[in-house]
């Protein structure tokens, strides 16, 4: 017996997988990325000036199973005031632009490690903790810590 493939399921597919890629953005930003752009949202554009670190790591929260963690999808920008951040195209719903400003972050940890080295940001506000690996955590303790010492580039 011959049974034939119902053509509802292609069409209700694309929109079952969109609706699901929807919420779980939406949930993924509740557990963190809310959080820090209640506080630090940028509704202006990147300056073009700023330096570019494409596809870092970083997870936001202080427990030990962070939930909102963001591996090889984050953008961030750094210039002489701060550093921006914001998620690849695919994951930037409800994901807006975030700019933490130097004077802003209250201790930069930066942790050496295989598996769990990086910078880990607490900040003067209440804001979640951040996580940074890669390139751009180097760089964000290093323009910190000259920001704190006055030899802000």
């Amino acid at each position: 017996m011959k049974q034939d493939f119902p053509v509802w399921l292609a069409f209700l597919f694309p929109v079952f997988f969109v609706a699901m890629w929807v919420l779980v953005m939406r949930i993924i930003s509740w557990m963190g990325w809310s959080a820090l752009a209640a506080r630090f949202a940028f509704d202006r554009p990147v300056p073009s000036d700023a330096q570019r670190y494409g596809s870092q790591s970083m997870s936001i929260g202080d427990s030990f199973f962070t939930i909102a963690n963001y591996g090889n999808c984050v953008n961030v920008w750094i210039d002489p005031r701060g550093f921006y951040m914001r998620p690849q195209l695919l994951f930037r719903l409800f994901h807006p632009l975030v700019y933490i400003r130097w004077d802003q972050i209250a201790k930069a940890d930066v942790r050496k490690g295989f598996l769990n080295g990086g910078t880990r940001l607490t900040f003067r506000a209440d804001a979640p903790t951040l996580a940074m690996r890669g390139q751009s955590a180097r760089a964000v303790a290093e323009r910190w810590q000259a920001f704190g010492t006055g030899n802000a580039a």
